[in-house]
């Protein structure tokens, strides 16, 4: 058998990531990731692109508004400013009127955000089931909101994960984006839990993470860490036992701070083992902090630097980074010496 597409005069091109999301996506996501491949208007005034999707979908603009957003947070469009001299041309954008009305925007009369005391997490306010029907009735964009929610952790939820979504709207003064953004992160890491997401929210609150872009860059570190963090595990023999905060900052430094990639950290790993005869983290970071200040991002150009110190070796030359090399190794034996007298 042999399947055929028929294009005709017109033809669409999706991000082949889309397939991973068709199961999260609800029928109007899908609708206007497929309007934005098509000829719909995308760059213009933030009504007119909203307008535009809207009508090609058959769709509200408030939903589009939202189903903007939950592509935006699952890394499908970008938003970007077309003249930013001209505060009314913007790129795809997810606008206010995909996002909850006044009650979530939080902010006073000279732009600046309030301030917010918080009760604590347990005290988050809860709604009865007929305020909830209330709510839910007379504010189209909650209830979309709350839709966008279930479909990415895969399941309707009660009256209690109610009103904990509408509690991070409200009461959090979290955005609509926001929010599809950290339970979409939450689903991809297997968090479905509503009282874990609760909690999460309110530590990132407590950080002063609360806009979306402060969020997407924390999930970028996030995903960073998670993503080297067992291939460290194994090379520094680690297991499976729970990292010290010691180790979590080595990582974290590496993965975020400075940018290195698993190649890399292999590369020190390997440098650090013929040193010492073992696997320091130490060692490694002082070696990766060298490479960061000296500009050395990739392993042809850490072995390029390796020739170079063992040519000038054999000229009889001081070299610096052997010097350097020296004084670690001094004092890794020494840290070494003092932790097994304790």
């Amino acid at each position: 058998m042999k399947i055929s597409l028929i294009y005709g005069t017109e033809a669409i091109v999706l991000p082949g990531k889309a397939a991973g999301y068709i199961d999260k996506a609800s029928k109007k996501d899908i609708k206007v990731l497929f309007a934005l491949s098509s000829t719909c208007k995308k760059t213009g005034s933030e009504d007119d692109i909203i307008r535009s999707v809207a009508e090609k979908c058959g769709i509200d603009e408030a939903a589009v508004g939202l189903s903007l957003a939950f592509w935006r947070g699952a890394g499908l469009i970008d938003v970007t400013d077309e003249d930013e001299t001209d505060e009314d041309k913007v790129s795809v954008v997810a606008t206010e009127k995909g996002r909850a009305q006044s009650a979530a925007v939080g902010s006073n009369d000279s732009g600046k955000k309030e301030e917010k005391k918080l009760l604590p997490e347990d005290e988050l306010p809860n709604y009865t089931t007929a305020e909830l029907n209330g709510i839910l009735s007379d504010r189209h964009e909650a209830a979309q909101l709350i839709d966008e929610c279930q479909t990415l952790m895969g399941k309707m939820f009660n009256p209690h994960e109610v009103s904990i979504v509408l509690g991070m709207l409200d009461y959090l003064k979290l955005d609509s984006e926001y929010i599809i953004l950290l339970f979409d992160y939450c689903s991809r890491a297997g968090k479905k839990s509503l009282h874990y997401i609760r909690k999460l929210a309110f530590s990132l609150y407590d950080d002063g993470i609360t806009e979306t872009e402060e969020l997407r860059t924390h999930i970028k570190k996030l995903e960073a860490f998670a993503e080297a963090e067992g291939e460290i595990r194994r090379l520094f023999g680690m297991k499976s036992r729970a990292l010290t905060t010691k180790e979590k900052k080595f990582i974290t430094a590496w993965t975020s701070d400075l940018g290195f990639g698993i190649d890399m950290i292999k590369k020190a790993y390997e440098i650090t083992v013929d040193s010492t005869n073992g696997a320091s983290l130490a060692y490694a970071n002082a070696i990766l902090e060298r490479w960061q200040s000296e500009g050395i991002r990739t392993p042809e150009q850490a072995d390029a630097e390796k020739q170079e110190k063992q040519a000038a070796a054999k000229n009889g030359s001081f070299d610096t980074d052997s010097f350097f090399e020296a004084a670690l190794q001094r004092s890794f034996s020494s840290d070494r010496k003092e932790e097994s007298e304790e």
